[in-house]
């Protein structure tokens, strides 16, 4: 059970039997993309995808129902697993961009990729468009932290609802402050031996609660549901109540 593939190749059950998931595919996310699209008269776009299933597909898929839906994709191009930012395969595609004069850029990469893209914008100097986000990086400071973003133009863009692990933030707390940074013996593994001390697995502290940030908590709410899916589904397989399975 998965709580962020959204890979549309996943959802083929002839190839993934036995996938499950609590993230909405990126069939769905395509679909809003449109609509998006539609909705603000936007019939005349550039389309920019990560390498990998996710970019990819996501590109091909938007690219397809934007075209049925009277869209015209002016320029396309997926960014590889090796981009750097203003290097020449970047460079080449800020000229395509350029050159395309679309005003609305649909975005559908990685977080990491998404990053160097915009660092590659701002060198570019590519600015006053609109960049439309897929939900990979539509909420991520890794990307809204990248210098000069704020003079690029507008963004938009879908995201999975996000909510918190009920009692997760006031466990951790509470933690925390018990805690009070002592040292405590490392648990066995197989790279650790007991009697050691790890600094570095206890230095977690209330004042680095804020960095956990959005996403994190987002895949902690599906990472939840992921496990009372299953939990709840062998609850009523073994036919269990009160703690007594038959």
């Amino acid at each position: 059970v998965s709580y962020a593939a959204s890979s549309m190749a996943l959802s083929v059950k002839r190839l993934y039997p036995s996938f499950l998931r609590t993230i909405p595919s990126d069939e769905y996310q395509v679909e809003v993309l449109v609509l998006l699209l539609r909705r603000f008269g936007w019939a005349w776009i550039s389309v920019v995808g990560s390498e990998g299933d996710y970019g990819q597909l996501g590109a091909q898929a938007l690219e397809e129902q934007a075209t049925r839906q009277g869209i015209c994709v002016a320029f396309k191009d997926i960014m590889p697993f090796s981009a750097q930012p203003g290097d020449e395969r970047m460079q080449s595609m800020m000229r395509g961009l350029a050159h395309a004069g679309t005003t609305v850029v649909v975005l559908f990469s990685s977080r990491p990729l998404a990053r160097v893209f915009f660092e590659s914008v701002v060198l570019a100097r590519l600015t006053a468009k609109v960049w439309i986000a897929s939900e990979a990086w539509a909420t991520s400071t890794h990307i809204s932290s990248v210098p000069g973003i704020c003079g690029v133009g507008t963004v938009l863009g879908v995201a999975i609802r996000q909510r918190e692990v009920p009692g997760l933030k006031e466990f951790e707390e509470a933690y925390v402050r018990a805690d009070k940074g002592a040292l405590r013996p490392c648990p066995q593994s197989s790279w650790c031996s007991g009697n050691q001390l790890c600094s570095d697995c206890w230095a977690f502290t209330a004042q680095d609660m804020p960095r956990l940030g959005s996403f994190s908590v987002s895949s902690a709410y599906n990472v939840y549901q992921a496990v009372y899916a299953l939990a709840h589904g062998l609850h009523q397989l073994l036919g269990c109540a009160s703690g007594v399975c038959s």
